[in-house]
């Protein structure tokens, strides 16, 4: 699941595609005669060559908790088998639901070690931003400016923007926790930190120089 649409339909990425075209119907769950869950195929998403999907279930059940229910997470594919909880592939302050996959860079943290930073008063601020399927596409061009990206939904409230002006105003550092904080705030303030970004984020590439050591 990539990206919800309305209150029934979402782009999501299918398998096999070529049998999955605008027309076709999925059904979930263990009876394929009486399914949990009934997926209509709208349409192709050229953007992401997912399909855009219409979903029905004859209950009352929120659609997210059947997702829940029915879903796995999304593990990268370099993990090919793990015993680890959906809970253990999440951070600790994960809260709107909507990434495609956990920013594995603030997997670390825990309530203890944040107790610690709090203890030598090292502040922290939350960002928002829902990872999206261009973590899981290869680069399949040589020159990276070619390569197309899907983009990201990114919020940064004015508090955080607040705390990082304050912060490098008195000299302090602002460190950021991961490429994935790196792309929401240099996409949501590109001439600085001016202001909060509740939005989607155009496509963003991030690329370094590698400069040989003396």
């Amino acid at each position: 699941m990539l990206e919800e649409k309305t209150d029934d339909q979402w782009l999501a990425l299918v398998r096999p595609g070529r049998r999955l075209k605008p027309g076709a119907v999925i059904h979930f769950g263990a009876n394929p005669q009486q399914p949990d869950l009934v997926a209509h195929v709208l349409e192709t998403d050229p953007d992401t060559n997912g399909r855009i999907l219409r979903f029905e279930h004859g209950s009352d059940e929120p659609l997210y908790a059947v997702f829940e229910r029915l879903g796995e997470v999304p593990l990268p594919p370099y993990i090919t088998d793990t015993e680890a909880s959906a809970e253990q592939y999440q951070t600790i302050y994960a809260e709107p639901p909507g990434a495609v996959a956990a920013p594995t860079a603030g997997l670390h943290f825990t309530d203890a070690l944040f107790e610690q930073l709090e203890a030598r008063e090292i502040q922290r601020s939350l960002i928002t931003l829902h990872v999206g399927v261009g973590t899981f596409r290869p680069v399949e061009v040589d020159n990276i400016r070619e390569h197309k990206m899907h983009g990201e939904w990114i919020d940064v409230s004015s508090t955080t923007v607040e705390l990082i002006n304050a912060t490098k105003a008195q000299g302090g550092r602002v460190i950021a926790v991961g490429t994935t904080v790196v792309r929401a705030l240099e996409g949501g303030s590109p001439g600085g930190y001016t202001g909060a970004f509740p939005g989607k984020d155009k496509p963003l590439y991030l690329s370094w120089l590698s400069v040989p050591g003396d």
